[in-house]
């Protein structure tokens, strides 16, 4: 899927038909749907993370990871150089680290849902954007050592996102585009479902999720 998509955001059209004359602007509403991919950090939970294995060996534990997303977006053309998205992704990260005879998994989801404002500059079949916004998320993570030993815990809060997309048509209705962006969170403390909250073993603080990264992303749009 991934290669596909690649490989229609290098639209023939870009370079045809950017030479004629420019088409009027018409509003128009778009859905979308692709997947992401980020290297990002949560630095209280690596920390967590590193104090809770027991391993002598902390720094095999990096700070950054690699995560995936799901997303799906709403969007309508105000006006020529702005648009308006509504976005939600689902996003998730494993850590899996093998010690003696057990397999410490950590293992998290976020729902990611944003508002979102870009500046346009638009062409006849493609064009750039450039924008921003806020959401709030919610994160669950389980813990999970095996013999039964599962831990749940969940913690939501504030997030923003900053991206640059190129997108091009590949009919009057059909569209792709690759972006890039950068993000951050601030997601508050992970509690168990009696309100207890995570503690880090080496350092008696609380465990939250706040974190930031950059990442990449390739879609596909259905024009209306």
């Amino acid at each position: 899927m991934l290669l596909f998509l690649a490989l229609a955001v290098i639209n023939p059209k870009v370079s045809s038909q950017d030479k004629k004359t420019e088409k009027p602007f018409k509003k128009r509403f778009s859905l979308s749907i692709g997947m992401g991919i980020s290297m990002s950090a949560a630095p209280s939970f690596v920390d967590y993370v590193r104090n809770d294995l027991p391993i002598v060996n902390k720094d095999s534990i990096k700070s950054f990871g690699v995560g995936f997303e799901f997303f799906g977006t709403a969007e309508y053309d105000f006006s020529k150089e702005f648009s308006l998205r509504l976005d939600y992704s689902y996003f998730v990260k494993n850590l899996s680290v093998n010690y003696a005879y057990f397999t410490y998994n950590y293992f998290y989801f976020i729902h990611q849902p944003y508002v979102m404002g870009f500046y346009v500059l638009r062409k006849n079949n493609y064009g750039f954007k450039f924008g921003g916004g806020l959401g709030y998320h919610f994160a669950h993570m389980s813990k999970d050592i095996g013999a039964g030993s599962n831990l749940d815990y969940n913690a939501s809060g504030i997030a923003y996102r900053g991206e640059i997309e190129f997108y091009s048509f590949l009919s009057d209705r059909l569209g792709s585009y690759v972006s890039g962006f950068i993000m951050g969170s601030s997601i508050g403390t992970l509690k168990d479902s009696n309100n207890n909250v995570l503690k880090n073993s080496g350092t008696g603080t609380d465990v939250n999720l706040s974190g930031f990264g950059i990442g990449a992303r390739l879609g596909l749009s259905y024009y209306f």
